[in-house]
């Protein structure tokens, strides 16, 4: 009774999502302010957003988001950034974040910085796992919720706006 789940989640621009496809790790909510990629769209160039980015979409081009949710449609090809990613879908390219989780059925080729890492049985990662030295390198920027993360050989995502 209490724990069953609604068929779809209707956001604040009036569109549905189907509640099969919004699959985030325990304890985590879907934001009310989340920008939704649908699976129709394909999209070259970069997606930069203030609070969370629910894809279902291609991307050639880096994702940074508050928080990211890489549906199970989802194919990137590039750099993702939040604070937390979580990932069902496939991801070519670094992934940096204070939380990352991969579900069942993610499929990710690159890097990943983090402080905290989960990854589920039936999980596909093939690169490396580094957890910088100190957590400030994994810290949000002072006036700003894109994501400074500085690994040694890393460098710094610019802040908007820095050329």
């Amino acid at each position: 009774m209490f724990n069953k789940k609604p068929a779809s989640l209707t956001v604040q621009n009036g569109s549905t999502i189907p509640a099969s496809t919004i699959r985030l790790s325990a304890g985590r909510t879907v934001d009310a302010t989340a920008s939704y990629l649908a699976p129709d769209v394909t999209i070259v160039g970069n997606v930069v957003s203030q609070s969370q980015v629910h894809i279902e979409c291609s991307i050639v081009g880096d994702v940074q988001a508050k928080a990211v949710v890489v549906g199970s449609g989802a194919r990137i090809t590039g750099n993702v950034v939040g604070e937390d990613v979580t990932v069902h879908g496939r991801i070519n390219g670094e992934i940096h974040g204070l939380r990352i989780t991969l579900l069942a059925g993610a499929y990710v080729e690159g890097e990943m910085h983090h402080d905290s890492l989960a990854i589920e049985h039936g999980a596909y990662f093939d690169g490396r796992s580094r957890r910088p030295q100190a957590t400030d390198d994994v810290k949000p920027a002072q006036g700003t919720t894109q994501l400074q993360v500085m690994p040694e050989g890393v460098a710094a995502l610019a802040k908007p706006g820095a050329a």
